[in-house]
């Protein structure tokens, strides 16, 4: 079970293919252990629905965009009712992993409501607390002020002086976002920092964003949270891309 899209952007849900997005029951969750360059900590990350790259270089990022009302995607409410069973029983499978264990949801932060809404969703199915203000974006000066150069290697300084001075030539007060850094570099910088207010101390974490792309954004807020949380582990709504 897929998505159709149309040439004007229009997302729906087909039962009869697995293209851009596979929703299938038996295909899903997708399990994934990831970790980055220069740090010791791995995540286990669950996605409910798996992306799918296409034959035509399309993949399965119009449903999320559809969803947040993105780069002239759009998805009726109706549609996205289509994929709740499915997601339900898929939640079921998450639920009953033997290294699945949480006692508190956090949420990475988001300029779209969709996250927040997918982690009331589990937390609704899990029955667990749900904190979608744990986590802040990092501004660009922010990002500016801490970065380590001491930790760049030598074969990614002349990149990460690249990046640097395009960030100095921004609005400091903006969200750094890891859009804009290559792949390869984004280890380098921590687009997050801790808000604070409640306490982790000996707590089971779920982390919850809408999608994985390289995992950097978790395993950033998997480096703030280590020292106190007793276990996390993550869930992403859409997974890293696979090929069909």
């Amino acid at each position: 079970m897929g998505i159709d899209i149309t040439e004007n952007g229009v997302v729906s849900f087909n039962p009869n293919h697995e293209k851009f997005v596979s929703t299938s029951v038996s295909f899903n969750p997708k399990l994934k252990n990831i970790s980055v360059k220069g740090y010791r900590g791995n995540l286990l990350v669950y996605s409910v629905f798996t992306r799918m790259k296409s034959n035509d270089n399309r993949d399965g990022n119009p449903l999320i965009y559809a969803m947040k009302g993105l780069k002239g995607y759009s998805i009726t409410f109706r549609e996205i009712v289509k994929f709740k069973k499915n997601f339900k029983d898929i939640m079921g499978k998450v639920i009953n992993h033997n290294g699945f264990d949480c006692d508190v949801i956090l949420v990475i932060p988001s300029s779209s409501s969709v996250v927040k809404i997918f982690a009331r969703l589990v937390g609704f199915i899990t029955g667990k607390q749900v904190i979608d203000d744990y986590f802040e974006k990092c501004t660009i000066d922010d990002v500016l002020i801490n970065f380590n150069m001491n930790i760049v290697s030598k074969k990614d300084e002349d990149t990460i002086n690249g990046v640097i001075y395009t960030l100095t030539k921004l609005d400091g007060t903006k969200h750094f976002t890891l859009k804009h850094v290559r792949n390869n570099v984004r280890h380098y910088f921590q687009p997050l920092k801790v808000r604070g207010g409640y306490n982790l101390n000996g707590k089971k974490i779920l982390l919850v964003d809408d999608v994985l792309s390289t995992g950097t954004t978790f395993i950033n807020a998997h480096k703030l949270i280590s020292n106190s949380a007793q276990k996390i582990i993550a869930m992403s709504f859409l997974s890293d891309l696979s090929n069909y």
